[in-house]
C-alpha cells in the first residue's frame, strides 16, 4: 500500500528503523494487542478508550487521514443525520499538518 511505504519512510526519517506494520479491523483489536504488550501503535488524538496506555505525541510525523460519510441515495434522512451532513459539507477542510502539530507542541 502506498501509505504504508510513506509511513515507513517517515518513521525511518525519525530514526525509527526495522519497523513492521500491521492493520487491525477494530480499535478493540488494537487495544487488546497493546494490552498484551505486542507492539506500539499510532492512533489519532481523539481515539477513545485508551486510558491506561502511555501516549507520546509525534511532533515531526505529519500524518493525515481521510474520513468519509456515506448515506443511501434517495432515502429520507433523520434530522440529526441531515444536520451532521450539512455541517460536514459547510466546514473548512483545508488542513496543514505542520500548523496543527506546532499548535500542540508543549
Amino acid at each position: 500500500m502506498r501509505w504504508s511505504k510513506e509511513l515507513k519512510a517517515r518513521l525511518e526519517a525519525n530514526d525509527l528503523v526495522d519497523t513492521a506494520t500491521h492493520q487491525v479491523a477494530t480499535q478493540e483489536d488494537l487495544l487488546a494487542l497493546l494490552d498484551a504488550n505486542l507492539g506500539v501503535a499510532i492512533i489519532p488524538d481523539g481515539a477513545s478508550a485508551t486510558n491506561g496506555f502511555r501516549r507520546i505525541p509525534l511532533m515531526r510525523l505529519e500524518l493525515a487521514r481521510t474520513v468519509s460519510a456515506y448515506t443511501v441515495a434517495g432515502r429520507r434522512r433523520a434530522v440529526a443525520c441531515a444536520t451532521l451532513l450539512n455541517l460536514l459539507r459547510a466546514a473548512d477542510w483545508s488542513f496543514d499538518a505542520r500548523t496543527a502539530q506546532q499548535g500542540r507542541a508543549h
